[in-house]
């Protein structure tokens, strides 16, 4: 009986050191977070921080106030480039909410609603994969367009759409937390822009939304 036992709790603690070795083996290994191909889908907000001063720079305004936060949505889709942690990546994205308030030395009021949207390509680098987390870097170039509608009120009320287009560039830093294999959280932090004290467009921006890898069977 005794030597039953012994030998039950011999098995046991065998059974038990593999299966904890295991477990040790499969937090320890490095897994493949970003997939070969991905799309991730955000929300974002954006901050222009020059929105407002250059948005009225000119001698007639002699009054001038601005929204200068966007939020909207946005979009990336990644192919991996060899067996190197390097994404080349497509992507674009729609923001509302930027608004201008002008009062001219004559008397005019102008009241302008902007949307801010671009598209663009560039890369993804994941220096950092641990189990069920990533951290990636990446750079873009955006074609951008400003399209805004203008209200002048000067007894009567005119209406005119003006759209500013642009190429910037956009940097930042992420990191994704894996929910299952297919699906998980990311988020972002990043500058866009030119590095120009004069272009309105230069912003801060944050995003957080869903990756989603995609199957094996569709590489």
């Amino acid at each position: 009986m005794h030597r039953f036992l012994a030998g039950a709790l011999l098995i046991s603690a065998l059974l038990t050191s593999v299966a904890a070795a295991q477990i040790e083996t499969k937090v320890l290994q490095p897994q493949v977070v970003i997939h070969s191909r991905f799309v991730e889908l955000t929300a974002e907000s954006r901050k222009f921080f020059r929105w407002e001063d250059i948005s009225g720079n000119d001698p007639a305004v002699v009054g001038h106030d601005a929204q200068s936060i966007a939020y909207g949505a946005g979009f990336t889709i990644g192919q991996q480039l060899g067996d190197r942690p390097i994404w080349a990546t497509v992507g674009g994205f729609y923001g509302t909410g930027l608004e201008t308030n002008t009062t001219l030395a004559n008397g005019d009021r102008v009241h302008g609603e902007i949307d801010n949207i671009g598209l663009g390509g560039g890369l993804r680098v994941s220096p950092y994969e641990a189990f069920r987390f990533a951290l990636f870097l990446w750079t873009m170039a955006w074609y951008e367009w400003n399209n805004g509608d203008f209200e002048t009120i000067d007894g009567s009320t005119i209406t005119e759409n003006r759209i500013h287009r642009s190429w910037t560039g956009d940097y930042g830093a992420g990191a994704l937390y894996l929910l299952g294999q297919a699906v998980g959280i990311s988020f972002g932090i990043g500058y866009n822009g030119q590095f120009s004290k004069k272009n309105a467009d230069e912003a801060f921006r944050i995003n957080v939304g869903l990756h989603f890898n995609l199957p094996e069977r569709l590489r």
